[in-house]
Protein backbone atom coordinates (compact mmCIF):
# COMPACT_ATOMS: atom_id res chain seq x y z
CA UNK A 1 0.00 0.00 0.00
CA UNK A 2 1.53 3.32 -1.01
CA UNK A 3 1.43 5.97 1.69
CA UNK A 4 1.50 9.72 1.25
CA UNK A 5 1.91 11.81 4.38
CA UNK A 6 0.85 15.44 4.38
CA UNK A 7 1.88 17.71 7.24
CA UNK A 8 -0.20 20.88 7.36
CA UNK A 9 1.60 23.85 8.86
CA UNK A 10 -1.15 26.45 8.64
CA UNK A 11 -1.50 29.33 11.03
CA UNK A 12 1.03 30.92 13.32
CA UNK A 13 3.69 28.48 14.52
CA UNK A 14 3.68 27.60 18.21
CA UNK A 15 6.74 28.26 20.33
CA UNK A 16 9.70 25.88 20.40
CA UNK A 17 9.72 22.58 22.24
CA UNK A 18 13.09 21.51 23.64
CA UNK A 19 14.63 24.22 21.49
CA UNK A 20 13.12 22.94 18.21
CA UNK A 21 10.11 24.08 16.20
CA UNK A 22 7.21 21.61 16.74
CA UNK A 23 6.92 21.10 12.99
CA UNK A 24 10.28 19.30 12.95
CA UNK A 25 9.05 16.69 15.45
CA UNK A 26 5.97 15.99 13.33
CA UNK A 27 8.04 15.71 10.16
CA UNK A 28 10.48 13.32 11.88
CA UNK A 29 7.58 11.09 13.01
CA UNK A 30 6.18 11.15 9.47
CA UNK A 31 9.56 10.25 7.94
CA UNK A 32 9.82 7.24 10.24
CA UNK A 33 6.84 5.75 8.38
CA UNK A 34 8.93 5.75 5.18
CA UNK A 35 6.10 7.14 3.05
CA UNK A 36 6.22 7.05 -0.74
CA UNK A 37 5.64 10.82 -0.62
CA UNK A 38 6.02 13.41 2.12
CA UNK A 39 4.43 16.81 1.57
CA UNK A 40 4.49 19.88 3.79
CA UNK A 41 1.64 22.28 3.17
CA UNK A 42 1.81 25.77 4.58
CA UNK A 43 2.79 29.35 4.07
CA UNK A 44 6.13 29.12 2.34
CA UNK A 45 9.00 30.26 4.49
CA UNK A 46 12.42 29.35 5.81
CA UNK A 47 11.21 27.06 8.60
CA UNK A 48 8.93 25.12 6.24
CA UNK A 49 11.82 24.61 3.80
CA UNK A 50 14.20 23.53 6.60
CA UNK A 51 11.67 21.06 7.97
CA UNK A 52 11.01 19.67 4.49
CA UNK A 53 14.64 18.91 3.80
CA UNK A 54 15.63 17.16 0.60
CA UNK A 55 13.05 14.40 0.58
CA UNK A 56 9.81 16.33 1.05
CA UNK A 57 7.81 18.49 -1.28
CA UNK A 58 6.54 21.89 -0.13
CA UNK A 59 2.99 22.76 -1.18
CA UNK A 60 2.52 26.50 -0.67
CA UNK A 61 -0.71 27.64 0.96
CA UNK A 62 -1.48 31.34 1.05
CA UNK A 63 -2.02 32.76 4.52
CA UNK A 64 -3.78 30.70 7.16
CA UNK A 65 -5.49 28.18 4.91
CA UNK A 66 -7.74 25.58 6.49
CA UNK A 67 -6.82 21.89 6.56
CA UNK A 68 -9.55 21.04 4.04
CA UNK A 69 -8.14 23.58 1.61
CA UNK A 70 -4.69 22.07 2.18
CA UNK A 71 -5.98 18.57 1.52
CA UNK A 72 -7.60 19.59 -1.76
CA UNK A 73 -4.41 21.30 -2.89
CA UNK A 74 -2.25 18.36 -1.87
CA UNK A 75 -4.49 15.83 -3.62
CA UNK A 76 -3.91 17.78 -6.81
CA UNK A 77 -0.13 17.81 -6.17
CA UNK A 78 0.00 14.09 -5.34
CA UNK A 79 -1.94 13.30 -8.48
CA UNK A 80 -4.26 10.89 -6.68
CA UNK A 81 -1.56 8.20 -6.78
CA UNK A 82 -1.50 7.32 -3.08
CA UNK A 83 -3.60 4.46 -1.81
CA UNK A 84 -3.45 5.95 1.67
CA UNK A 85 -3.25 9.63 2.52
CA UNK A 86 -2.33 10.53 6.11
CA UNK A 87 -3.01 14.16 7.02
CA UNK A 88 -1.14 15.44 10.09
CA UNK A 89 -1.25 18.79 11.88
CA UNK A 90 2.13 20.47 12.04
CA UNK A 91 1.57 21.74 15.57
CA UNK A 92 1.28 18.41 17.41
CA UNK A 93 4.89 17.49 18.19
CA UNK A 94 3.97 14.77 20.68
CA UNK A 95 2.56 12.48 17.99
CA UNK A 96 4.98 9.58 17.99
CA UNK A 97 6.02 7.57 14.98
CA UNK A 98 4.79 4.45 16.79
CA UNK A 99 1.30 5.91 17.20
CA UNK A 100 1.26 6.87 13.52
CA UNK A 101 2.52 3.42 12.51
CA UNK A 102 -0.28 1.75 14.49
CA UNK A 103 -2.84 4.07 12.90
CA UNK A 104 -1.67 3.18 9.40
CA UNK A 105 -1.53 -0.55 10.22
CA UNK A 106 -5.06 -0.45 11.59
CA UNK A 107 -6.22 1.31 8.44
CA UNK A 108 -4.57 -1.35 6.27
CA UNK A 109 -6.43 -4.05 8.20
CA UNK A 110 -9.86 -2.55 7.53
Amino acid sequence: MSLTVVVVAAGPPPGPLAGWPPLRFVVAAARALKPASLLLAGEEGEELRRAAGEDAQVVPLPGEAAAVQALLRVQAEAGGQAETLLLLPGDMPLLSSETLRRLVERHKGE
